[in-house]
């Protein structure tokens, strides 16, 4: 059976809302300075399902992305992954003197992830909410948006039925 409603509108008004989202999240990644090595940003990706049941937009995120998205109870996270992002974030610009003394980048890259891991240990962390933001001001802009495609599209099906239902097709 030939579907009545294309939701041709729909779908691309969904394509344009995810496509906002994506960059939002970007964006609000890059002006909190959340960009370690990039990864999280460049990795966004989105996808627009529509069938008979549903109409459905999924962002497909890097899986560590909910640990920046919300806040945490203190925990000690492992510390190979705090001394890693450390590695990345500060790529070995970390100060060159610690207690008068000249350490090698190497030990100031340790102490830098033990005094990240025991402050996370001691306070947890505080997301960015970037996330929710922009999914947040992308609903905001385009609500009328997808309305007005879904009526669009709507109507276009309703024509078609009647023109069917009356021969003239």
């Amino acid at each position: 059976m030939e579907e009545l409603i294309r939701w041709d509108h729909t779908y691309q008004a969904l394509r344009d809302y995810a496509n906002t989202v994506r960059q939002m999240y970007k964006d609000n990644l890059e002006m909190g300075e959340h960009i370690a090595t990039g990864r999280l940003a460049s990795t966004i990706d989105y996808v627009v399902e529509l069938d008979m049941n549903r109409i459905e937009v999924t962002l497909r995120l890097e899986d560590y992305w909910k640990y920046l998205e919300y806040d945490t109870k203190p925990h000690f996270p492992p510390y190979q992954a705090i001394l890693d992002w450390v590695k990345v974030k500060f790529k070995g610009n970390l100060p060159n003197t610690y207690d008068g003394k000249l350490p090698s980048v190497e030990t100031l890259e340790k102490r830098m992830a033990y005094f990240t891991q025991k402050k996370i240990g001691e306070h947890g962390t505080v997301g960015t909410h970037a996330l929710q933001s922009a999914v947040d001001n992308a609903n905001a802009q385009f609500e009328s948006i997808i309305d007005q495609a879904i009526e669009q599209d709507v109507n276009e099906g309703i024509n078609t039925i009647l023109l069917t239902a009356f021969g003239q097709q």
